[in-house]
């Protein structure tokens, strides 16, 4: 069996989900995820608990990093290794409103640093503001965010930059009978390039474009940490002016499962998709499936275990004649702890870009394969460490170069967990 369709026959036997979104995920960082809070509630509980600072009700917790200090090199020819670092200074802050119900906000702007590429030096603003309420099943969550944040658009081409992202989302879960309630969610958000120069701006502004998606289902609670979900859902995507045109608009269903106990956690996603372009645009049909699968075991406090897979749909940007390609991945994963400070993790996956011809593609197959290992130092105080190392490579199935990835990466923070959930 090749490797996309073992992750399709995975994904399709557990065919569950944590909450299904809009389709498109334009980026999949490699590695999955080797820690994650058990939920959103309990995060920002010990988030107000742990802030640092009381002025009177509101509680604040200031932040500083030195993140991603990386060489970077791609193995372009004609492009020249290079070193880049972030370095931020913010604030979150929290506040009570009763005993149910949290307003919380975050500044935390960051300056992007390149030693070569001078014109890619910038400062991004991270800001967002939400209210957040939880009373028995009952749940209440609406946020709005502005994150320009450096990273990877596309899964396709090896080069960082800065797009801005930005999000308003609302969510309600609402008691039905003593298992069961009604679940709602819906966001509106836009994505602008902000990549510098000619070239690069001409060339990721493609990716412009905004998105609206909202679903409601119902879930059911056999106990208080496991669950079943299923629902419906609409989504639509308007691509700017000056971007190649792949509008489109489309209902799908869901069905979700999620498990959490202090040695298992699971994950599971399943969602059926019928996407199709809107008059003029290059994008076709997508009448398919995307969704995750994530089985974390931990039977020791220094010693976990994980494996995932995951099916998306992203934008292409590489061949003129493709308009979108789906992104597939399986991996494992290994966390280890030395002692009380020390801890290691492993991570190695495989998969592929495949560009279907109903979505206007050529049906050519890019395989992707990544690895890497990371160390983290507790150094008390809230101050962490972290370096690492992280290979991708991408071979094309259309005759065209393959792409190579390296970094070494490094970090240092005090209150910062080093990713753009930046509530907590």
């Amino acid at each position: 069996m090749s490797r996309p369709s073992i992750v399709t026959a995975l994904i399709a036997a557990f065919s569950f989900v944590v909450p299904a979104g809009a389709q498109v995920r334009q980026y999949t960082p490699p590695g999955g995820a080797a820690n994650e809070a058990a939920g959103r509630k309990e995060a920002l509980e010990q988030a107000v608990e742990e802030a640092r600072w009381h002025a009177g009700p509101v509680r604040l917790d200031p932040a500083f990093w030195i993140s991603d200090l990386s060489y970077v090199d791609n193995g372009e020819e004609g492009a020249d290794a290079d070193v880049t670092a972030r370095a931020g200074l913010g604030l979150r802050a929290y506040l009570p409103v009763g005993s149910k119900t949290t307003v919380a906000a975050f500044a935390l702007p960051e300056y992007v640093w390149w030693k070569e590429r001078a014109d890619e030096r910038r400062l991004n603003q991270r800001f967002g503001v939400g209210s957040f309420t939880y009373f028995n099943r009952l749940s209440v969550e609406v946020t709005a965010e502005r994150l320009e944040d450096f990273d990877y658009a596309t899964a396709e081409v090896l080069q960082r930059v800065t797009a801005r992202n930005e999000r308003l989302s609302v969510m309600l879960e609402l008691p039905l009978l003593r298992k069961m309630a009604l679940f709602a969610a819906g966001s509106d958000a836009s994505f602008e390039s902000l990549a510098e120069g000619d070239a690069l701006d001409d060339f990721y502004s493609d990716l412009n474009r905004q998105d609206l998606a909202y679903r409601g289902g119902v879930r059911y609670y056999p106990t208080e940490k496991f669950h079943l979900g299923a629902g419906v859902g609409h989504s639509e995507t308007d691509f700017a002016e000056e971007a190649a045109d792949r509008s489109n608009s489309g209902d799908f269903w869901y069905a979700e499962v999620g498990y959490e106990r202090p040695k298992l956690g699971i994950g599971l996603s399943y969602q059926q998709n019928e996407l199709a372009g809107e008059p003029g645009s290059s994008f076709g049909v997508f009448d398919g499936a995307t969704g995750s699968v994530r089985i974390a075991w931990r039977p020791r406090e220094r010693f976990g275990a994980r494996v995932y897979a995951s099916r998306a749909l992203a934008y292409s940007l590489l061949v003129a004649s493709d308009t979108a390609y789906v992104d597939e991945r399986f991996g494992a994963g290994l966390n280890l702890g030395i002692g009380h400070r020390l801890g290691l993790d492993f991570f190695a996956e495989t998969g592929s870009l495949a560009y279907e011809a109903e979505l206007g593609g050529s049906d050519r197959v890019d395989d992707v394969d990544s690895y890497g290992a990371g160390l983290t130092v507790e150094l008390g105080h809230r101050f962490n460490l972290r370096v690492g190392y992280r290979r991708t490579e991408i071979s094309s199935g259309a005759g065209l170069p393959a792409r190579e990835l390296d970094e070494i990466q490094g970090s240092l923070g005090f209150g910062f967990s080093g990713n753009s959930g930046t509530w907590y």
